[in-house]
């Protein structure tokens, strides 16, 4: 058993601090030239033994915040602490965090186990318990016998265990994860993922993971927070960045999404474009103005109307197969909506077939435009 946090005793990994936690308050960083901030004032809290995952599109400065976590990338302002001690000014050696690229960042000139032993040796980690500690990463990760493999002779999810043993050897605080499943096919990327996930929860481990694949984000982490334009648009869990988005770009981003621009028409129900009335749940308020309700594909029914629903009309315009469900676009008046009906279609669903269209009422929220 090893003294910060976690090791491996009899095959068994265990932890033993669960206090400790990461914090940033009002994080920030503009790069020269730029009118814009790459991150601007970015506050969240995240505790000791969850992952976090930073989701957002190319360019929303999710990688800029890793990197200041890291410090590899010096903020203009703003703090990052690690169980209550300020990370600022502290180096990157001396901040015990592992990271692991999208590239993964291996040496070619090295082979596999001196590979994972390089941060132990940084560290001056040497000889027997540096051998020890490599062994138990190489059991850990699956690697067993690969030893003296050169790094190009490796598969991309062989690298990927590398990197990750690497940067789990030196008993991080916190794990940082740099789109780390990017360079890897489809079915080695759910692999993989679920290995990391599996990996966490059993290490205890305090990880940031940065993605912008929206299903990777939300199976993989305890906490979300969805970025662009360098802003944490939203932070919570998955099921409430998923059901309860804060705004419009948060809905549109996460998942498939149907918004109706409409005013509160009094009396329980809205005025919608291209449909008219329309009735509200009980728990959305009345509101001042344009409004945009969302409803999510998969709560509208397409055929026979549910009971106690909001029922239109509508054309079917065009029908795609996914495997395990149909995505189904239908033109209702001068709205276009999509609906995700799982196999097999009702009878007779086709392109250019009038069909009709229902939803609950309590399956629509009020979401808010987006101001910055």
């Amino acid at each position: 058993m090893t003294a910060n946090g976690y090791g491996v005793s009899s095959g068994r990994l265990s932890v033993v601090d669960a206090a400790s936690y990461l914090t940033v308050q009002n994080l920030r960083k503009a790069y020269p030239g730029s009118t814009t901030p790459a991150v601007a004032d970015a506050t969240l809290t995240l505790e000791r033994g969850r992952m976090l995952t930073l989701l957002g599109p190319s360019g929303c400065g999710k990688t800029t915040l890793l990197r200041m976590l890291a410090g590899l990338t010096t903020p203009d302002s703003g703090q990052v602490l690690v169980g209550g001690r300020s990370m600022i000014g502290v180096p990157l050696h001396k901040r015990n965090m592992g990271m692991v690229f999208q590239s993964y960042a291996l040496f070619p000139h090295l082979d596999v186990a001196r590979n994972i032993a390089f941060g132990l040796e940084v560290r001056g980690i040497k000889d027997a318990a540096c051998r020890k500690r490599v062994s138990d990463m190489m059991d850990l990760m699956h690697l067993g016998g690969l030893e003296h493999r050169r790094v190009a002779d490796l598969s991309g999810g062989q690298r990927q265990r590398v990197a990750l043993a690497r940067a789990l050897a030196i008993e991080p605080d916190i794990l940082l994860l740099d789109e780390p499943l990017a360079n890897l096919d489809v079915k080695l990327r759910g692999i993989m993922r679920d290995e990391i996930r599996s990996l966490q929860r059993r290490l205890g481990i305090t990880s940031v993971f940065v993605t912008h694949d929206q299903e990777e984000a939300l199976s993989i982490a305890d906490v979300v927070a969805v970025m662009s334009d360098g802003h944490v648009r939203q932070i919570g869990t998955p099921v409430e960045i998923y059901d309860r988005p804060a705004s419009r770009f948060v809905a549109s981003f996460v998942g498939r999404s149907n918004f109706l621009f409409a005013r509160y028409g009094g009396s329980g129900s809205t005025e919608v474009e291209g449909l008219g009335p329309v009735p509200l749940p009980a728990d959305i308020p009345p509101w001042e103005g344009p409004g945009i309700l969302l409803v999510r594909p998969h709560h509208v029914q397409l055929g026979a109307p549910q009971a106690d629903a909001y029922t239109c009309s509508a054309i079917v315009e065009d029908i795609v197969y996914t495997g395990d469900r149909y995505i189904v676009a239908a033109r209702a008046g001068q709205l276009r909506l999509c609906v995700e009906q799982g196999a097999p279609l009702p009878a007779g669903v086709s392109i250019g077939q009038d069909v009709q269209l229902s939803w609950l009422p309590r399956d629509m929220r009020l979401v808010a435009e987006d101001t910055v």
